[in-house]
């Protein structure tokens, strides 16, 4: 009877987590060199995303991917240093620069990317 309640018990432990144990919507990734970057998804939480400014260097387009990959200075508004990253951009958007250009970009952030919403070369 002992074990048999020890088992009850342990059971109920077990199957019991804390209230909000799923919602990690708080959360912010620290594991890989992004280090106090809000990479949150406003989107989730009913709110639009805020857009953000930068200016940097085109390193690499891929159509295929729909990606472009911008060396780019700090963005304070997204409290991101200066790095390199990929970012996603449409083929249209992507068309109209090229690799080693200079330019001035808007992007949104969702989840752990950012997504290119314009972009003009610098002259």
């Amino acid at each position: 009877m002992k074990r048999l309640t020890s088992i009850a018990l342990l059971t109920a432990l077990l199957s019991s987590a804390p209230a909000g144990a799923d919602d990690m919507s708080g959360m912010k990734d620290h594991g890989d060199g992004m280090k106090g970057m809000d990479m949150s998804d406003h989107s989730a939480m009913g709110q639009s995303a805020p857009t953000h400014k930068a200016t940097g260097t085109v390193k690499a387009i891929d159509p295929a991917k729909g990606t472009i990959t911008i060396a780019h200075g700090p963005v304070a508004s997204a409290k991101w240093p200066a790095m390199q990253m990929p970012f996603t951009i449409s083929a249209e958007l992507g068309s109209g620069v090229q690799v080693g250009q200079q330019v001035e970009f808007e992007f949104v952030t969702h989840g752990r990317g950012a997504t290119v919403t314009r972009v003009t070369a610098m002259k």
